[in-house]
């Protein structure tokens, strides 16, 4: 299968159909805030026009510094250490595996760790 790119019209695609009505079930009241990563659909200008238009509170673009543990814990703590639990086992054999894996250590993540 090719490797395949999300672009900006899926990409807003999926956050009007998947995204926002998830955050608006949490949040009725519209008290949340979005923060995106520096991917190349996140960055694009309709992506940029679409969320200022759509989303109540949302990090824009140049407001957001990249590579930046202090600010993005999850990027730099999180996501290693539930590779660190991944890796230090035997790979997994397919995909429904590796989610299964990935389910029982993101259960087993406590407050100690998040906060380091």
């Amino acid at each position: 299968m090719p490797k395949a790119t999300l672009g900006a019209e899926r990409y807003i695609e999926l956050f009007n159909e998947v995204i926002l009505p998830a955050c608006e079930e949490v949040y009725p009241d519209g008290n949340f805030l979005h923060q995106q990563d520096g991917a190349p659909a996140h960055k694009l200008k309709d992506t940029q026009r679409f969320l200022k238009k759509r989303v109540p509170q949302f990090v824009r673009l140049n407001e957001w510094t990249g590579y930046s543990p202090d600010v993005n814990p999850c990027d730099y703590r999180l996501w290693a250490w539930l590779k660190q639990k991944e890796y230090s086992r035997r790979m997994s054999s397919n995909l429904d595996e590796l989610k299964d894996r990935i389910q029982e250590a993101w259960e087993e993540l406590d407050t100690e760790t998040i906060i380091g």
